[in-house]
């Protein structure tokens, strides 16, 4: 991966230091950031070369459930007039604390915060200019992580435990594709939904290897999709981009050999400790893909374009 161009981010930026999304608009005339701490996505309008300037906002407080304050967004994607918003549907465990009693600390132990704000999947109409819709249309995952037996039973178990954690949106015409931090089973298999926003009860689970690390996001090119990965946890791996088809890569003596993750290279941090969260797609080009990354826990996200060379054709 080769490093092209540093953007900037102006105005207020909400929970800049938690940016986990990012979706290009009108061939980067907007950009659209959220965050994994509150409850809002940002249109942010093109000034001047790399430059962006906060212009409007997705409020999304309206859906909150009673009691919650954020959603944990995690993706972003835009397809066909339509930009879609995932929360991470994730549980989290307390900390301990050395402060409290050891009763204290083995009642937080005991305890798993269901986060029901986190459960969300939404798509809003774009009107152009910047502008989205007022109208929000859920979408319900979880039933469709309940009826499937490899998936439902991690339902319970916090994200940080190898439990359920969406990270990776993309969009594909009408069809849509949710890529899975966590689980990450065993020999490395990572869960892949895609299914149609209406018809969420059909998803259908594909499986991908990357190297132990899950999904932090998916973007939707011409000729197939970019897979974010990076560690479930805190494991000691690079964060990576892959190149996939979107076939299910589960391992036969029948499996194509174009539908195994193609490794595009590892990912340089703009700096010790940032987490790479999310992709978009700025320019493709005959051999190349032009990308913005975003990261946690890094100043406004450190937008950064990186150029990635397509992968070469696989012999048969």
């Amino acid at each position: 991966m080769q490093q092209r161009a540093l953007w900037t981010f102006h105005g207020e930026i909400e929970n800049g230091a938690d940016i986990s999304a990012i979706a290009v608009l009108e061939n980067g005339q907007f950009v659209a950031i959220a965050g994994d701490e509150g409850a809002t996505v940002q249109i942010l309008q093109r000034r001047s070369p790399g430059e962006y300037e906060t212009f409007d906002e997705i409020d999304l407080t309206g859906q909150l459930k009673k009691g919650e304050n954020e959603f944990d967004i995690e993706g972003l994607a835009y397809s066909r007039g339509r930009i879609y918003v995932l929360g991470s549907h994730s549980k989290k465990r307390p900390l301990l604390d050395p402060s409290l009693s050891q009763k204290a600390n083995r009642k937080r132990l005991f305890q798993c915060d269901n986060q029901p704000g986190r459960q969300c999947l939404f798509e809003i109409d774009y009107q152009g200019n910047g502008k989205f819709a007022k109208k929000v249309k859920p979408c319900d995952l979880i039933e469709a992580i309940q009826a499937s037996s490899i998936l439902a039973p991690f339902l319970e178990i916090p994200s940080k435990e190898n439990g359920i954690d969406l990270e990776g949106l993309a969009a594909q015409g009408d069809d849509l594709v949710v890529g899975f931090r966590g689980p990450v089973l065993r020999e490395g298999w990572v869960p892949i939904l895609k299914l149609d926003f209406d018809k969420p009860e059909k998803a259908k689970t594909l499986f991908v290897q990357l190297g132990g690390r899950g999904v932090r996001d998916l973007l939707q090119t011409a000729e197939g999709l970019l897979i974010l990965a990076g560690p479930m946890r805190d494991e000691p791996l690079a964060y990576a981009v892959y190149f996939w088809n979107g076939n299910d890569a589960i391992a036969g003596h029948d499996r194509q050999t174009e539908d195994v993750p193609i490794l595009l290279g590892e990912v340089p941090l703009p700096h010790v400790g940032a987490k790479p969260e999310g992709l978009g797609l700025v320019e493709e080009g005959a051999g190349y893909f032009d990308v913005v990354l975003v990261c946690d826990s890094s100043p406004n996200g450190s937008p950064t374009v990186f150029r990635v060379a397509k992968p070469l054709p696989r012999k048969s």
